[in-house]
């Protein structure tokens, strides 16, 4: 089935799409090429965020990939931007909104979400598809709705006790923050919130299972994993039954795999990723015929999990909890590649973690230095204990990353606090470093 709905997208985009049709006849390609999914993933070339952007730059406002259609296109969101690349346009038919809001019925069935449960969202609904999609899909399935982006954090707390959720969707970050802002209140979500069933983060990597069950002991409720992208219209993986086996492994998302085809290729070869291999995310859209993404290279970091890996029984494939990360995310330090995610995990793995801070610079001497800032929750260690804390990550983290880094302890409220956007923990100051370090070496030789 993925095959014949990838030969008629392909098909159909040779014949009515400008973009297309000039992308593979200049890769000497056409649809009659593609008799297997193999051929697929090696004749049909990748598109990425720089390739539509530059189109859009050309054919404004939305690319040629807009021309041809024959239908008129309805809904126009752009991506969030974060990459710092820019923000493509992408544009959906009612069709395309009807089967991009649907997908979302999955992860509310198997959460135990039904049509008439409260849901609570902290995703702004604007030009960004995430808040629309969330919005759309929660009111196609039913749900009733509480949208608390615009509000501060008191109101916020104040609406989240009125509205006692059974759903709650946020980032992995500002979960942990919205915990503490809980905590400071004086409120009990087990108590507050009786009625809370689930709740379902996205949108960054997150922490080890001693962070998840400390959530879902505070909370009162389980937690859940969904992946998407604007490029995919919307949600397409989700985690079928929590977020971890009972001997601590991590669970998997499973991939909707009649509406999305996806391919976790290895770094460097090339070649499809096999179980528990690391590896980026390349996905076609199998339904959106009028505004189609073929082969788009998200420049997601994942590790691939086949459906058997699962104890569920759902025939799908798709990735390990906890896995999806930025590829521009990695940071190279002292030669090694260093993955936020894995320093997240050591730090908050412990449970008076709150937040923390890393910066790469350049020392006097020329030489790359890693301090991190830890802050912890305020009378739960005493000074001797955070030492000790600070010297078992200082080694967790070398062990984890082969990179040595200097940890401290930060004062309590001193860092920032992430309330809508996705974390950004590191700051790369090797540039400005390096350049003062040259200079202090030319007033030295002077």
């Amino acid at each position: 089935m993925q095959l014949r709905r990838i030969q008629r997208v392909v098909a159909r985009a040779y014949e009515k799409n400008p973009f297309y049709r000039a992308l593979y006849d200049g890769a000497k390609v056409s649809p009659d090429d593609i008799k297997t999914i193999d051929d697929f993933r090696k004749r049909i070339p990748p598109i990425d965020k720089q390739i539509l952007l530059a189109d859009q730059r050309e054919n404004p406002p939305f690319g040629l990939r807009a021309q041809g259609a024959g239908v008129r296109l309805g809904s126009v969101f752009h991506t969030s931007g974060t990459s710092g690349a820019g923000q493509e346009f992408h544009c959906l038919s009612e069709i395309d909104t009807e089967f991009w809001s649907s997908a979302f019925f999955y992860q509310c069935v198997w959460a135990g979400i039904e049509p008439g449960d409260r849901v609570v969202h902290f995703n702004r609904v604007a030009m960004e598809a995430g808040g629309n999609w969330l919005k759309n899909a929660s009111e196609r399935f039913g749900l009733v709705q509480f949208q608390l982006a615009p509000y501060d954090n008191a109101q916020r707390l104040r609406t989240l006790a009125s509205a006692s959720p059974h759903l709650i969707m946020t980032q992995p970050s500002y979960l942990t923050r919205l915990s503490i802002m809980c905590r400071e209140a004086g409120i009990d979500p087990r108590r507050a919130f009786p009625e809370l069933k689930a709740i379902l983060i996205a949108g960054e990597a997150h922490s080890g299972p001693a962070w998840v069950g400390r959530m879902e002991e505070f909370w009162g409720a389980r937690l859940g994993e969904w992946y998407g992208s604007t490029q995919a219209g919307g949600s397409h993986m989700f985690s079928c039954s929590g977020l971890h086996f009972q001997d601590g492994r991590p669970r998997m998302l499973h991939n909707i795999e009649h509406r999305i085809h996806f391919d976790i290729l290895k770094f460097g070869s090339g070649l499809p990723a096999e179980d528990g291999e690391d590896g980026e995310v390349f996905l076609t859209n199998l339904y959106n015929e009028d505004f189609p993404i073929i082969r788009f290279r998200t420049f997601d970091r994942a590790r691939f999990r086949p459906a058997s890996y699962c104890d569920c029984g759902r025939p799908f494939h798709g990735v390990e909890c906890g896995s999806i990360a930025r590829v521009d995310d990695m940071i190279k330090i002292r030669g090694q590649n260093v993955w936020p995610d894995a320093v997240d995990s050591v730090i908050f793995e412990h449970p008076a973690s709150e937040e923390y801070q890393g910066r790469i610079w350049i020392d006097q001497d020329g030489r790359e230095r890693v301090d991190v800032r830890i802050e912890f929750r305020g009378g739960t260690l005493s000074p001797d204990e955070r030492l000790l804390v600070l010297q078992t990550m200082r080694d967790s983290i070398k062990a984890m990353t082969d990179v040595s880094m200097d940890l401290s302890d930060a004062e309590q409220g001193s860092l920032p606090r992430f309330e809508q956007t996705k974390a950004r923990r590191w700051t790369d100051d090797r540039g400005s470093s390096r350049e003062a370090a040259a200079n202090e070496l030319k007033v030295q030789k002077r």
